[in-house]
């Protein structure tokens, strides 16, 4: 039987332009190519998710507009089950416009969509059971909260992607996460220190469950039983990391409902992400099992024997 993951939160329409150079003043400048492609933290750990072998639903909000006709088409065509994306006729979709220089650099304009008038209560609850993994970001806090409470009611894992983000929603739905993944920059805000180690440490004391940060290139630290691990990232030669940490969230949390130790949950999320840097840009370069497979065999095998 495949592993189940439930994913709450934000799906949005990427605009992605490639241009010469990000300036620091106004002005006009001509991008050399425009692409559409689905995005959004929960979202894209869902297509993770779902390329690595789980059977995936997504919850989440989108308008009866055209962007959200094309994101609805996405999740579908990504082999997502959307009996939880709820749309309304008000309002308006999350879309995105991306920057994207020769440099790697990047400048975002991110619009989270509005006019929402749905409500977590209409969410299918009865379809997370106790094999499910429920995975949130912190864009839908109700929705995230719900699934949570339902999670939890069966004793099922939940998971919660603590990017930068309203900190009293951190606080809400760390308190209801078994397995809370900060990125430094989310971890470093919330708590407030510069420290990754004070940081992590500081939120290990707030939070009951396993609390972890992932810092890129630089691998992931975690928190076992108030002792710090690390685990270094695989080195690669990436051609786009955006979306990673979405992917490991997504591999992550597939292995949890696989039921692995969390060193080896660890280690298949970090090969995932890797893989997805090296393949490229959007969703069609999402890894398979395979390729995540064979990245964290290499990597780790070898590392457990240097």
């Amino acid at each position: 039987m495949s592993a189940r993951v439930t994913c709450v939160g934000i799906v949005t329409l990427d605009q992605v332009y490639e241009v010469p150079a990000i300036g620091a003043g106004g002005g006009k400048v001509v991008a050399s190519s425009r692409s559409l492609c689905a995005g959004g933290m929960a979202a894209t750990a869902a297509a993770a998710a779902a390329r690595l072998g789980a059977k995936v639903e997504f919850w989440g909000r989108l308008g009866r507009d055209s962007v959200g006709d094309f994101l609805s088409d996405a999740l579908v065509e990504a082999g997502i089950g959307i009996g939880g994306l709820l749309r309304c006729k008000e309002g308006s979709s999350p879309s995105s416009a991306v920057l994207k220089d020769l440099a790697g650099e990047r400048l975002i304009a991110a619009f989270p969509g509005s006019g929402f008038a749905v409500s977590a209560e209409d969410l299918p609850l009865d379809s997370i059971g106790a094999e499910t993994v429920a995975l949130a970001d912190l864009r839908w806090a109700q929705g995230g909260a719900t699934a949570f409470q339902r999670a939890r009611s069966l004793a099922a894992p939940t998971v919660l992607d603590a990017d930068i983000g309203d900190a009293e929603t951190v606080d809400v739905l760390g308190r209801m996460a078994d397995h809370i993944i900060f990125s430094q920059p989310g971890l470093c805000a919330f708590t407030g220190k510069d420290s990754v180690g004070s940081a992590l440490a500081e939120a290990g004391r707030h939070f009951d469950g396993l609390v972890s940060v992932t810092l890129g290139a630089d691998g992931v630290l975690w928190l076992d039983d108030g002792q710090e691990h690390r685990l270094p990232a695989p080195r690669i030669n990436p051609r786009d990391t955006t979306g990673a940490g979405d992917v490991f969230h997504g591999a992550f949390a597939l292995a949890v409902a696989e039921r692995r130790a969390i060193e080896a949950c660890f280690k298949f999320a970090s090969a995932a992400a890797a893989a997805k840097c090296l393949n490229g840009t959007g969703w069609q370069s999402l890894p398979d099992r395979r390729q995540a497979d064979a990245i964290e065999t290499t990597t780790y095998r070898s590392m457990s024997h240097a």
